[in-house]
């Protein structure tokens, strides 16, 4: 019974396998029948409204499971976006139940798809390919379609090893997602179903790449058209070629959280790390049926710069930066389908924090706006990382983001250092527009109590290539405190006085090839500055010496620069036009000053010159005299700061009246640094400058004197000295030639020689005073109060040199072939080697003096040899009354402060020798008589009277001591024999200008006459016992000038 029983169940099993093999045998026909396919790609087409070409073979699979399989499936691309399939499956296996299918009923199990090959399309008008099928018909998750009498159902689904490629043809951008992964668990109505997605990305023109997971569950309720996550976040970790050797990939690690009723999308907790960087934060998009609006919090954790410059860009000098310790970030941020925008921003750098706010509107042509607000800046921490020794280019500034940048904000900081300079309380503005950036800015400098300007940059570009241009203008006004601008307190060189500063730049549009160096925009940049100071002084410093002081009580800059071709990659060349003016209560009352010409700037080295600058002006200075206040200037300047030249051409001053010219050059890269020119002075009129300089009509022997002076020579300077060669000069035609060479500057030592043509000093000398009424009445000489001699000037000279007069006169005593040599040190003046021609006799001479603080001590010694007493006599006294050769020797010293002194305190001796001479004292004015009435032949006529006749002596000789002043003669003898023979004794002074002197005559056959002379030695009384016989004679001989030595005066 068991055994039949076993058998019947065997035989029913067999035959429901058979029907049922057969089933699946009459359904697999069916399904590879045309009628299927064609059925089957319809119902696609329907759904997804693109062609759908099914190349492969439709059929259903046993094993493992019972499956309906689809190969090589194509879906087509929407109209206007190429020919290619927009999607491509290897395989498409849908698991059926096998009992449904007799029911005309496709209930699929699972659906897996394998080889999924999707292209995303975005057009050139911002149009997707796929568009059109996610704005059609919306489709429920569990999707039943009825086609006829047969139905399909979907339960799960399951998609492995896909590849999706996004390409934009208008960014020109492409990026694919591979090894994309999805699979769900089983699914069931109400049930939480865990489900995973991974994929992998690629921006392959960026070399990026990131793995990305998204897992958690899923479930779907009944009645419900979208499916609920639940515990689902998104992991991403991101790597590729773009980032440095041995970086750890990126990591992004969020909670996803979607609310399909309000159509949100949150993402909780995340967390990101890259580079080092880690950040956190929250986003919520909000309702997405009304466009996008993402919102959330970002902070990025503290991070050291310093540490992620030296692992990632080892070359920068980060070593040398005094910052980069310490950054953070943290904003809260909200991205629309208008734009971004961050707000409550605090971004961190060390002790730097910049709060604000900051965002943008457009994604294709965005338009910023932005409020932020900063600590101070202290950019100079931070400029090693800039100094890389390498010239800045265009590239470097990426114009190309400034020409499209759009937008406006501000931008307030308590400080900004650049350079050691430190501006205060910056406010900038900033206004972009199509036409170009717009920037208004001010703040507050050391030294400044205002500093703003306005700036507008138009950046375009040009060529076939679109290469940028630039052009801009600015204007920056500045006003300093009452001390002045800092910026004019420098070592060598200082400015002060409150302060205004006005600058103007223009740069007309130039090309700035992206490797064009960036420093050759001053070829094309003008401009215009001025200066102006208030009361104040400026001081320059050179050497050690004391500064230069010059007060003003104001000053006036102008400066205007333009570009001058040729085009140089090494120099700035423009024409530089400046003017200067002083107004001042100092020594410079005035000055006006102007100067245009070529001016060059080296572009990479320090490095200026300038060549042919027209300079003029003027200045006027209480130094001058009132009547020729004004020096005028004019010529052509040069300097080269390579050769550190100065050239001076073409050089005119016009000079209390007298006009200098010349030409000079400096020369400072020599060994020795010089300077050396011509000067030349034509036309001017000493006696006119003296009057300007002291108000005061000059008075000499002879008006003509000092009329026409002219000189002209070649100088050469150094820290050494100075040299006057060549040097030719007039003096009231008298012809001067010398070379005078100083050595020291603050006291030199001269060594000189002259050589000079006649010359007549008693010409300049001043005449003796006119006697007052009451002294002619009185019958006085005038006397003149005491001189102080020049005792500091003759301390101060030092002096060594030569001079040479081929005539000198002096008190009417002409010497021919004058020369002698001088020197002179510490007070220590000689007159040396002195000779010449003395009315035809040998003059020798020297002198000696001693300057000290209060006295000048000379020692004179004066030796002539066959002088010709005759000829001096004519010119002392316009009468020979003496004549024969005669010998002189003199041998005197002095002391004294004043010209009296000298005279007082004289003492030695003087001897006068005459041989072979003559004299006459009388009828030199005898007038004419009428001829003897008795010679009638000679009647009605007149006869000129002979003079009488000179007597002759064979020898005269005067020997005198000097004392103090008074000369005392202890010989006095004339022979004349066998006529006369005449001796003398007494004495005389010429600082008091007294005499006493008896002389005996004693002649043959005749009584002996005494002739005594007394009183004033410039009018003495001539007491003759026979009367008055040789009165005349004796006034004549002994009459002198009043001062005898006031020309010693006048030499100083």
């Amino acid at each position: 019974m068991i055994k039949w029983v076993v058998r019947f169940l065997v035989e029913v099993l067999a035959v429901v396998v058979a029907l049922l093999a057969g089933g699946l045998f009459l359904a697999s026909y069916y399904i590879d029948t045309g009628e299927f396919r064609a059925r089957f790609v319809a119902e696609l087409e329907g759904v997804l409204n693109r062609d759908v070409t099914l190349k492969g073979d439709l059929d259903i699979d046993i094993w493992p499971r019972l499956a309906l399989v689809a190969e090589d499936l194509d879906i087509g691309e929407a109209p206007g976006f190429g020919d290619g399939p927009a999607a491509h499956f290897d395989d498409l296996s849908i698991s059926v139940r096998v009992i449904p299918l007799f029911s005309r009923h496709v209930e699929v199990d699972s659906l897996d798809l394998d080889g999924l090959d999707a292209v995303i399309v975005r057009n050139g008008e911002g149009l997707f390919n796929w568009q059109t099928l996610l704005q059609g018909e919306e489709k429920p998750g569990v999707d039943v379609s009825v086609t006829d009498d047969w139905t399909f159902s979907i339960a799960s689904v399951e998609i492995t090893g896909a590849e999706l490629l996004f390409r934009d043809e208008r960014d020109g951008d492409e990026y694919r997602l591979s090894g994309i992964d999805i699979r769900t668990g089983i699914i069931s109505l109400g049930d939480d179903v865990p489900f995973s997605a991974t994929s992998s990305f690629s921006w392959q023109d960026k070399g990026v790449k990131a793995d990305i997971e998204l897992k958690g569950m899923v479930r779907l309720d009944a009645g419900a058209s979208l499916p609920i996550l639940s515990n689902t976040s998104v992991q991403a970790h991101v790597y590729g070629d773009f980032l440095p050797d041995k970086v750890e990939p990126g990591e992004f690690l969020a909670d996803l959280d979607v609310d399909w009723e309000n159509n949100r999308i949150s993402l909780e907790d995340v967390k990101a790390s890259f580079l080092g960087l880690l950040a956190e934060g929250d986003i919520d998009s909000g309702n997405l049926d009304e466009g996008l609006n993402l919102s959330g919090h970002v902070t990025v954790h503290p991070f050291a710069p310093r540490t992620l410059i030296a692992r990632y860009a080892p070359d920068m000098p980060v070593k040398d930066v005094d910052g980069l310790n310490s950054s953070a970030l943290a904003t809260f941020i909200r991205v629309t389908e208008e734009g971004v925008r961050f707000k409550d921003l605090v971004v961190t750098l060390d002790d730097i924090t910049v709060r604000g706010e900051l965002g943008f509107k457009g994604y294709e042509s965005p338009v910023f706006d932005f409020a932020l607000r900063g600590d101070t800046i202290d950019l100079d921490r931070y400029l090693p990382l800039f100094r890389t020794g390498t010239p800045f280019i265009w590239d470097d500034y990426n114009l190309e983001f400034f020409r499209a940048f759009r937008g406006s904000g501000t931008v307030r900081a308590d400080g900004f250092k650049v350079l050691d300079t430190l501006i205060s309380d910056i406010r900038l503005k900033v206004a972009a527009t199509d036409k170009g950036i717009d920037f208004d800015a001010g703040a507050i400098r050391e030294g400044m109590a205002s500093l703003g300007g306005r700036m507008s940059v138009a950046i375009g570009s040009a060529g076939a290539k679109g290469e940028p241009t630039l052009a801009l203008n600015a204007v920056i006004d500045a006003e300093s405190q009452r001390r002045g601008f800092e910026f004019l307190r420098q070592e060598t060189f200082q400015a002060g006085g409150h302060g205004r500063l006005h600058l103007e730049l223009a740069l007309s549009k130039m090309a700035c090839p992206p490797e064009g160096r960036s420093i050759y925009i001053f070829k094309h940049l003008s401009g215009a500055a001025t200066l102006s100071l208030g009361e104040g002084k400026a001081s320059i410093k050179g050497g050690s010496g004391e500064p230069v002081v010059l007060p003003y009580a104001k000053a006036d800059v102008d400066l205007k620069f333009r570009p001058r071709g040729p085009e140089s990659t090494e120099f700035w060349t423009s024409i530089l036009s400046a003017g200067v003016k002083l107004r001042g209560p100092g020594r410079l009352e005035t000055l006006n000053a102007t100067a245009e010409g070529p001016f060059t700037l080296g572009l990479d080295k320090a490095y200026a010159s300038g060549s042919d600058m027209a300079v003029s002006g003027y200045l006027t200075s209480p130094l001058l005299p009132k009547d020729a206040k004004r020096m005028t200037f004019a010529g052509k300047v040069g300097f080269d700061t390579d050769k550190t030249s100065v050239e001076l051409a073409d050089g005119t001053f016009q000079l209390l009246e007298t006009p200098v010219t010349g030409n000079a050059r400096y020369v400072g890269a020599a060994k020795v640094p010089y300077a050396e020119g011509d000067l030349a002075v034509a036309g001017a009129d000493p006696r006119r400058m003296i009057y300007l300089l002291t108000g005061k009509n000059l008075r000499t022997n002879d008006p003509d004197a000092l009329r026409k002076a002219s000189v002209q020579t070649h100088f050469r300077a150094d820290k050494d000295g100075f040299t006057l060669s060549e040097l030719k000069g007039d003096l009231d035609g008298t012809t001067i030639k010398a070379h005078v060479m100083g050595t020291g500057w603050a006291d030199p030592q001269l060594a000189f020689s002259l050589a000079a043509g006649s010359f007549n000093l008693d010409r300049y000398l001043s005449p003796a005073p006119a006697p007052s009424l009451s002294d002619v009445r009185a019958g006085k000489v005038p006397e003149a109060p005491p001189a102080d001699l020049p005792l500091e000037f003759l301390r101060a000279l030092r002096l060594n040199g030569k001079a040479f007069f081929s005539d000198f006169t002096l008190a009417k005593i002409r010497t021919e072939s004058l020369e002698g040599s001088i020197r002179a040190s510490e007070g220590v003046i000689q007159v040396s080697k002195v000779t010449g021609l003395l009315y035809g006799g040998a003059l020798n001479a020297t002198w000696k003096g001693t300057a000290y603080v209060e006295r000048l001590d000379t020692h004179l010694f004066l030796d002539v040899d066959n002088m010709q007493a005759g000829p001096l006599m004519a010119d002392l006294a316009k009468r020979e009354y003496v004549r024969g050769e005669t010998d002189l020797r003199a041998d005197l010293t002095s002391t004294g402060g004043t010209d009296d002194e000298t005279l007082d305190s004289l003492s030695g001796k003087v001897t006068v020798r005459i041989n072979n001479g003559s004299f006459k004292f009388t009828g030199y004015d005898a007038p004419a008589k009428p001829v003897d009435e008795g010679r009638g032949a000679m009647i009605g006529k007149t006869q000129v009277a002979k003079p009488s006749p000179r007597t002759v002596f064979k020898t005269a000789n005067v020997e005198a001591d000097v004392d103090k002043g008074v000369f005392t003669l202890t010989t006095a003898q004339l022979d004349a024999p066998p006529v006369l023979k005449a001796q003398g004794h007494g004495s005389f002074s010429l600082g008091d200008d007294t005499i006493d002197i008896s002389i005996r005559n004693d002649f043959v056959a005749v009584p002996s006459v005494t002739l005594r002379l007394t009183g004033k030695l410039t009018d003495p009384k001539v007491d003759v016992p026979t009367g008055k016989i040789v009165n005349d004679t004796v006034f004549n001989i002994l009459s002198l000038p009043k001062k005898s030595f006031d020309f010693f005066r006048d030499l100083f």
